[in-house]
């Protein structure tokens, strides 16, 4: 790598704004602190994507870790994973058995143990922070700072509790709508800064787009998930009332994995409400490329431009191209470039779902790669005699963006 592309990535403030180093604690109780062996290149469960060194290795300054527990549908549809039940008794009394609020505050305490614990004969490889101005007194530390871990939470179902329980009736009950935006507070006030509104089923809020990528589907019963998914349906029965609750809070609204339709009645509900910078998409691809609806359209990149938004590239195949390759750093670049060309270089992020149970390219496998990408954008050129990018606009995909998005749009200032 050369020096001056080494030297940009350095300096540049790294952000992703979508890994889940949570899940493999909260699995596999694996330790953040290790640096984990090699991940596979290929799809692998037990890869430690996001460890602390691999993050520090990578340059990232700032990561926000999504929360996720599973949702019931899940295990009906791959009955596998009833396995756990016998398998690891832990996870299921933790992630499983509990109502999805309590499920995922088991999470978050778990990542904060993670986070806090001091290795001995190493540094403090991270700090959590609960609000901007916690954000900024970590990062003013520059390069011996510690790397900064916000909470996010993906999918909306975790705001449901004993009483609105883990299925979502047509008709909820005054009390569930109460529970949940209670549960939206407390989360806010534990200083989780964003919530992804969808993930693979349907919850109170909204309708996903259909839930697996094809490699999964041997593992599931695949014609039933089919018959039950609606890509037609927007959003559900408290997903005004969650929204608005979220953008009077000061909660970024992500609407990754929502149908087109229910991104759209979001779009609608913040021009209503006069927000900017608050709504986001953490891990999409672009349908110009790869025309799945999970991917935004041309329009919706424009529109996150033009209402202070970002939108953060997805590092998986599957998503970014429209036939699966082994490698894919080239796609990601040309992802971003797309969100350039259509919206602007204000708009461009990076949200690698890292440890999500994602199959990444083999030629970025986990975070200490990064520089990679950094290279890749370096050396793209706009003419013989021109770099397509420059530096102030590699630093704004590397983190610039995402960092000014949340900065304005967290309510926790302090």
């Amino acid at each position: 790598m050369s020096e001056e592309a080494l030297a940009l990535h350095r300096q540049a403030t790294v952000v992703d704004v979508h890994a889940h180093p949570s899940l493999k604690v909260s699995l596999f109780r694996r330790s953040l602190a290790s640096r984990g062996g090699p991940p596979a290149a290929a799809f692998s469960p037990f890869s430690l994507r996001t460890s602390f060194p691999r993050l520090e290795e990578g340059g990232v300054d700032l990561l926000l870790s999504a929360l996720h527990v599973p949702e019931a549908p899940l295990l009906d549809d791959i009955p596998l994973l009833k396995l756990l039940r016998r398998i690891t008794p832990r996870v299921w009394a933790e992630l499983v058995a509990p109502p999805y609020f309590a499920a995922t505050m088991n999470a978050l305490e778990a990542m904060e143990v993670q986070v806090e614990q001091r290795v001995p004969g190493q540094k403090r490889f991270a700090r959590l922070a609960r609000s901007v101005a916690e954000l900024d007194a970590i990062l003013a530390g520059g390069d011996e700072a510690p790397i900064a871990i916000v909470h996010t939470v993906e999918g909306a179902h975790c705001l449901q509790g004993i009483v609105a329980g883990k299925r979502v009736p047509d008709q909820p009950s005054a009390a569930a709508i109460d529970e949940i935006l209670a549960n939206l507070e407390s989360f806010f006030n534990r200083g989780v800064a964003l919530l992804t509104l969808a993930h693979f089923y349907p919850n109170y809020v909204t309708s996903p787009c259909f839930q697996f990528p094809e490699t999964i589907l041997p593992l599931a019963r695949w014609r039933q998930a089919l018959q039950r998914h609606d890509i037609t349906a927007g959003l559900g029965p408290a997903g005004e009332t969650v929204v608005s609750r979220m953008f009077e809070l000061g909660m970024l609204v992500d609407i990754t994995h929502c149908t087109p339709l229910a991104r759209a009645q979001v779009y609608t509900l913040a021009e209503q409400a006069g927000v900017q910078g608050r709504v986001v998409a953490t891990h999409v691809g672009a349908q110009a490329i790869n025309p799945s609806p999970y991917n935004l359209a041309e329009w919706e990149i424009r529109w996150l431009a033009d209402h202070g938004g970002f939108a953060g590239v997805i590092f998986m195949n599957y998503w970014l191209m429209p036939h699966e390759t082994p490698f894919g750093l080239n796609f990601i670049v040309r992802t971003l470039a797309h969100f350039i060309e259509v919206g602007g270089e204000e708009v461009a992020a990076l949200g690698t779902d890292f440890d999500g149970f994602t199959d990444p390219p083999d030629d970025l496998v986990d975070a200490s790669q990064l520089p990679r990408l950094t290279r890749h954008l370096y050396a793209a050129m706009a003419s013989p005699s021109q770099r397509r990018y420059g530096d102030e606009t590699i630093r704004k995909i590397l983190g610039g963006n995402a960092l000014r998005v949340l900065r304005a749009g967290w309510g926790r200032q302090a």
